[in-house]
């Protein structure tokens, strides 16, 4: 059967050219090195859209590969954007769901939770292995949703948020990848769904959402992974939204698009620093975009999908890190 493996190597490859010495990278990898370094100083560039439109899906970053899952218009399908140049498809979710959540979980698979599927929420958790290029079922998450925020630390998975029967959630569940059993965490102190939940360092931070008044929010909340305990308030967004991507460098979460009050279509990016609790505007997306999937790639943030103007989108750009303020 097919491996789906990242580009690992490719990784390596790249943070050596970096400045740590010399090292031969595949022709693939290193067309894209170069191709790298000749726009290290352009704004956003265009790399190959997507096969199909789809909006509403979930991505996952693994080594240089981004792995996009389900969605509306595709919702078992599953895209892999390979190392800035390529596209190809993957196996198919058993589960054909949209406004599910995924993360990567050891070693280099894709978790994807949750999500509607034939219009009904769904606690579906199913677990894609890049080396056999074959998914399996996990127990479900006991809160089953949609529009949920997760993220992994290397041993669990955690769901925040999302809405089930139109009602935003608060709940919190954290998957052991260990024994595949579910648990409960502290709720949150905010119900929201359309969120986003990073991990920076040892804390999981939930940022933004839409709540059940049908503000858009900016409220930021944090919990610490080694202590427990509950949820507390960190320095709110300046930009509410909700259904914004995220993409994370080193302690920096950043939000990229969305949708604000008055159902506006945002190309705002903004970014959290977790080390002082602060947030600064950055460069704005090349359009705005809502449900916009974001993601850390080598030095560059990779955007893609989402709609615009109310339609599915399948352009995909990229820009270096740093990412300049605005």
């Amino acid at each position: 059967m097919r491996s789906f493996r990242p580009l690992l190597g490719t990784t390596l490859a790249l943070v050596t050219l970096a400045g740590c010495g010399t090292t031969l990278v595949p022709g693939a990898a290193r067309k894209a090195v170069a191709n790298l370094a000749a726009k290290a100083d352009d704004a956003w560039q265009s790399y190959p859209d997507q096969p199909a439109a789809r909006n509403r899906a979930a991505a996952v970053p693994i080594g240089f590969s981004l792995f996009i899952v389900g969605g509306d218009g595709g919702e078992q399908g599953m895209q892999v954007f390979h190392a800035f140049d390529k596209w190809t498809s993957a196996p198919a979710l058993p589960t054909g769901r949209k406004g599910l959540s995924a993360v990567m979980v050891p070693a280099s698979r894709v978790l994807a939770v949750g999500g509607k599927a034939n219009g009904h929420e769904v606690g579906t958790a199913e677990l894609f292995s890049t080396d056999k290029g074959s998914w399996s079922t996990l127990a479900p998450m006991p809160t089953a949703r949609a529009n949920a925020g997760a993220d992994a630390d290397g041993v669990f998975a955690y769901v925040a948020g999302g809405c089930a029967a139109e009602k935003p959630l608060a709940t919190v569940e954290r998957l052991d990848i260990r024994d595949g059993k579910w648990a409960a965490l502290p709720n949150l102190g905010l119900a929201r769904e359309g969120c986003v939940a990073v991990r920076l360092g040892r804390r999981m931070v939930v940022i933004g959402g839409k709540t059940a008044s049908g503000a858009m929010t900016g409220a930021v909340e944090r919990y610490n992974l080694e202590d427990g305990g509950a949820w507390a308030a960190g320095a709110s967004m300046p930009t509410p939204r909700a259904f914004a991507g995220v993409a994370v460098y080193g302690h920096h979460a950043f939000l990229l698009g969305g949708l604000g009050n008055n159902n506006q279509e945002l190309d705002v990016v903004e970014s959290y620093d977790m080390s002082t609790d602060t947030w600064t505007k950055r460069a704005p997306l090349p359009q705005a975009l809502v449900g916009g999937l974001g993601a850390k790639l080598g030095e560059r943030m990779v955007v893609t999908g989402g709609s615009a103007a109310g339609k599915s989108n399948t352009h995909t750009w990229g820009r270096p890190f740093p990412f300049p303020a605005n």
